[in-house]
């Protein structure tokens, strides 16, 4: 996760294995930076990167209130006089790693053995950051339920959001759902229009659609950048451990961060009515 926006370091105490240890972090980083399509979905933040301690506290507050007519004279009765409430939630950043030996008979057989290896760990990284963020968007718990899925039932979901402006927001669906949704005259007339987000293929009254394949085929979601975080604590470091006697080294590459779901305004779930 890590990687997403940050840099990968390589640590190495000594020479031996120090280049092989540059090797991986190069082939990594170009490999994350072509994985990654869900990057641009939602926000990264470092906020906690060099400050002690790996806690977050969110505080939501939810205010309600309501203006009345002052030329009664009247007190503001209490059904319309303003109310705080909030709510609190910790969340704890968690380190992960993954790891890879290589020795010295796979580099004898094979020289691409280092960057094939550093692309596979790349794409399970990848695989990682967009599960992260899908899990993240599965909590959204605003839901608007739809009997088929068209454009009604998108414009149903954002009535349900009202909002003033769509913008920086998208709707996220599987290749088979659009396939349904692109018969809709509304999303036929839409032009490509400026391309925001990875995966976009249309703009419909300034909703940028997106296909994914990590979404059930009964599955949608309206949501905006800011609507899933990524909390980066460390960068991504590769390190190396070199085995001499047993003709191996060992690849390790670290990170800590949180994806978490942080402002549900403009986020809303659709999904299929059950008969």
């Amino acid at each position: 996760m890590a990687t997403i926006n940050g840099n990968v370091t390589t640590t190495q105490a000594t020479t031996a294995g120090y280049f092989e240890a540059l090797i991986v972090k190069n082939a990594f980083e170009t490999a994350i930076t072509s994985l990654i399509n869900a990057k641009n979905l939602f926000t990264t933040k470092f906020t906690l990167q060099g400050e002690d301690g790996d806690l977050i506290r969110k505080i939501t507050y939810t205010y309600e209130g309501g203006v009345v007519d002052a030329d009664t004279g009247e007190v503001v009765p209490s059904a319309q006089r303003g109310k705080l409430s909030y709510k609190t939630q910790e969340l704890r950043i968690k380190p992960f790693k993954q790891a890879f030996d290589v020795t010295d008979k796979m580099k004898r057989q094979n020289s691409n053995v280092l960057t094939m290896m550093a692309n596979g760990n790349a794409e399970t990284t990848y695989n990682f950051i967009n599960d992260s963020f899908y899990t993240a968007l599965r909590s959204i718990t605003k839901t608007s339920e739809y009997t088929t899925f068209n454009w009604d039932a998108v414009e149903d979901a954002l009535a349900t959001l009202n909002l003033e402006s769509r913008e920086g927001m998208f709707l996220l669906v599987s290749p088979k759902m659009y396939s349904q949704l692109k018969k809709s005259a509304e999303v036929k007339a839409a032009n490509n229009g400026e391309i925001i987000f990875s995966g976009q293929v249309k703009t419909v009254d300034g909703l940028s659609i997106v296909i994914s394949n990590k979404l059930g085929d009964e599955e949608a979601i309206i949501a905006s950048k800011d609507t899933i975080v990524y909390e980066c604590k460390n960068d991504a470091t590769v390190t190396t451990d070199v085995y001499n006697e047993l003709e191996k080294e060992t690849f390790v590459t670290k990170f800590a961060g949180i994806v978490y779901l942080d402002n549900e305004k403009k986020a809303i779930k659709l999904t299929k009515k059950v008969a």
